[in-house]
């Protein structure tokens, strides 16, 4: 693999090292998979492409963002998110991307060069398309007042995702044992997106035309003062652009102030520059008994915003006008300071100042915030570790929020944003306990967190079932407790590992509905057991069970909903020459049950470059799966088309 030949040292005889692997797809219902991996070693380089193209839902993009940064950490990067989205149906229920019929293409180049005996370079370089299409329906209810307003949509999505980019890295270890990592990278983001919605009836067309670019540049140095002093050095640079044209067909919105209905086209265009830029220095001194670090930290943020929604591009009206600029200076300075009092007590604290300097619309504001973190571990084998711990923590509204005009969302949801600038504060306390014995495998982890805030950033909504506009608002203050505890055991006897856990979530809220102010009430419940056999035969299971529920309280209403989810896997192991593996998945969601199965067999001889790999899925053939979501007011229930079973055979050649 990749991960194994960038660590490999060639031996002195061996000049050039090829290697790779040809893997070929074909399936029923016109499925395929389709990939290729090349690589060189060489004393000094090793290279590296891999091209792979698929129709079974494996998005290519998804390859790219979870694998593209070469550090560590990956620079310290923002991303500007688009406002419009008209893809926001989906469930979090899928593991496949069971709803995504899709052709995929991925193609990237690596290369690993020393450029000397202190020196490395990485760099990737990557290409990806993915063509999506995906169907759903839904039934909205919102509970508002005492009259429920409903609707219904059909939406038909097609949708092509480009990212084009390139990642470098450069580390070098000069000899006074100072390190330098340098890391950059840059990519192209276009979108185009297209929707054929009915709306109650009535036929809507959506289209996006979306175009991101971005680069960062994040420069590290690290040096060692001396045995117990090391000073790390951070600086960073970015740019992202983004434009985004909406265009929706009919023109629906006969409410927008001079609309006179002769446009058949509504377009919004948006234009999202950020520039940022910062720098941090960190001092770690270490003695026998304690820790103290020095951090001080500098950033600067530009932000833009200019929208305008036209009709037949003819401007509409000065509230649908959106020019916003945002300038934001921040200088933090945070001492943090660890003891060992005894061998079982040990105190972590830190604190913080940070003026901050906002600049919004031609109006600056200063901020000076004070934040103090303080905690107390208490650590003994026999008992367990506890934790206590308390913050002070501080927010601004995120840049994004702080438009002045009104701006589209989706085709039904306009939304406006902050019209000044004000900061929340929140207390948060933690307690902790975990016990590990890893020679009987006995495991406890536990915590309790409560977070209140002065106030809270919300939303102030004028719902009908035409249309929904929303007004960022600063509201009461909220508050949330979270419960979490996992209790893990290997049974010997059996032999079998089985953990038991439960999460617990209860948070109040304020929101402001139709000109009403309320507190909504959420309660959310997970209980869950799983476990994995190790009996010492070919065969074994992993399996989970867990049960959800969920309940909001709002406007003296009730609302609940609760599911099961159940998953077993059957893995059968043959002397490395045969692997099985067979998936089933079960859900009851709203009184009805969905079943996927899925299954992967693979076949590698022992003589020979080739292997053979049968895949499964969906073999239970499931055409819709049903989920039902509550938020706030808001019950939706959904249907999802899925896409069809098959069975896929690869044959894979090794060299």
């Amino acid at each position: 693999s990749e991960k194994v030949a960038i660590n490999l040292k060639l031996k002195e005889d061996q000049l050039n090292v090829w290697f790779g692997n040809a893997n070929l797809g074909l399936g029923t219902n016109e499925r395929y998979e389709i990939s290729n991996t090349v690589g060189l070693l060489r004393k000094d380089i090793k290279l590296f492409n891999l091209t792979k193209l698929n129709n079974i839902s494996e998005l290519a993009g998804s390859q790219v963002n979870s694998e593209q940064q070469l550090g560590s950490d990956g620079p310290v990067s923002r991303f500007s998110d688009p406002i419009l989205n008209i893809d926001n149906l989906t469930s979090s229920k899928f593991s496949y991307n069971e709803d995504v019929f899709n052709n995929s293409l991925l193609n990237s180049f690596g290369v690993n060069k020393s450029l000397g005996s202190n020196v490395k370079l990485r760099s990737l370089t990557y290409y990806s398309s993915d063509r999506i299409n995906k169907s759903n329906n839904s039934r909205t209810e919102l509970y508002t007042s005492d009259d429920i307003i409903e609707y219904t949509e059909n939406n038909d999505f097609e949708s092509r995702d480009v990212i084009i980019g390139t990642d470098l890295e450069l580390k070098y270890l000069t000899d006074n044992q100072t390190y330098y990592q340098y890391e950059f990278t840059y990519q192209t983001l276009p979108t185009n997106r297209d929707v054929l919605l009915d709306f109650n009836g009535e036929t809507i067309n959506q289209n996006q035309d979306l175009e991101r670019q971005r680069f960062v540049n994040n420069l590290t140095v690290t040096k060692k003062i001396s045995d117990g002093l090391l000073l790390n050095v951070n600086s960073y640079l970015g740019y992202n652009s983004l434009r985004d044209e909406y265009k929706i067909a009919p023109n629906i919105y006969s409410f927008i102030p001079g609309n006179d209905e002769s446009s058949n086209i509504v377009t919004q265009s948006l234009s999202q520059p950020m520039l940022y830029a910062g720098a941090s220095t960190e001092f770690i001194n270490k003695w026998s008994n304690s820790n103290l670090g020095l951090k001080l930290d500098a950033d600067y943020e530009h932000y833009d915003l200019d929208g305008d929604i036209l009709l037949n591009n003819g401007f509409v009206s000065d509230t649908l006008t959106t020019r916003t600029g945002y300038q934001k200076v921040l200088f933090k300075g945070e001492l943090q300071y660890a003891h060992n009092l005894n061998r079982f007590l040990k105190i972590n604290s830190s604190i913080s100042i940070a003026p901050t300097t906002t600049k919004l619309k031609g109006e600056r504001r200063t901020f000076l915030f004070f934040n103090p973190n303080v905690g107390l571990t208490y650590k003994k084998n026999a008992f367990g570790t506890f934790g206590l711990n308390y913050s002070y923590n501080n927010d601004l509204p995120q840049s994004d929020r702080l438009n002045d005009g009104y701006l589209f969302e989706n085709y039904r949801t306009i939304r406006r944003g902050f019209q000044n600038i004000e900061s929340i504060n929140s207390h948060n306390f933690s307690l902790r306990y975990y016990l590990r014995d890893y020679e009987k495998l006995f495991l406890i982890n536990s915590s309790v967190l409560y977070r209140v805030s002065d106030r809270s950033y919300g939303i102030e909504s004028d719902v009908s079932e035409r249309v929904s506009i929303f007004q960022d608002v600063l509201l009461d203050g909220n508050s949330s407790l979270l419960f979490d505890f996992n209790f893990t055991r290997y049974l010997d006897i059996l032999p079998i590992s089985i953990k038991l856990g439960t999460q617990q979530s209860i948070s109040r809220n304020s929101i402001a509905v139709n000109g009403n102010f309320e507190d909504i009430q959420s309660l959310t419940s997970n209980y869950r057991i799983q476990g994995t056999t190790y009996f010492k035969i070919p065969i074994n299971f992993k399996f989970y069970s867990e049960y959800n529920f969920t309940r909001s309280d709002f406007n003296d209403q009730i609302f609940k909903n609760n599911y099961v989810e159940s998953s077993i896997d059957l893995i059968y192991n043959l002397k490395k020459l045969l692997n099985l593996k067979l998936n089933a998945t079960h859900y009851y969601i709203n009184e009805d049950n969905f079943l996927f199965l899925n299954g992967d067999i693979n076949y590698t001889p022992k003589k020979g470059s080739f292997s053979y790999t049968i895949k499964g899925r969906n073999l239970s053939d499931l055409n819709e799966f049903d989920d039902v979501q509550i938020s706030s007011f808001q019950k939706r229930i959904s249907s999802f088309d899925i896409l069809p079973s098959y069975l896929l055979l690869n044959i894979k050649f090794r060299y």
